[in-house]
């Protein structure tokens, strides 16, 4: 992975984000994001880098993760969006969006 990818705040313009509502707070498009690839390897690695270079912290509020899949046998793609709030006492709160 690029030195910085992850770790360079990048606006809700750059990300072509939009607000989401979180059970405790509004979060806005923009935030810190890495691309996963395309391959399970790729995934793995990005997440690997990602953690050894302790990229969730205690100042970390919401991390989110989106993928899509496509099913070869029925010709369907399937767009998921997960949402992780982070709690101050180290809790989480999750949800599908």
């Amino acid at each position: 992975a690029d030195a910085a990818e992850g770790f360079t705040y990048e606006n809700q313009t750059v990300l072509e984000g939009l607000s989401v509502r979180g059970l405790l707070n509004w979060y806005e498009g923009g935030g810190y994001a890495m691309m996963m690839g395309r391959t399970q390897q790729s995934a793995a690695d990005a997440i690997n880098y990602l953690q050894e270079n302790n990229w969730i912290d205690k100042e970390t509020r919401t991390v989110f993760i989106e993928f899509t899949l496509y099913n070869t046998q029925i010709n369907l793609y399937s767009v998921s969006f997960i949402k992780f709030e982070l709690l101050n006492t180290g809790g989480e709160l999750g949800s599908l969006i």
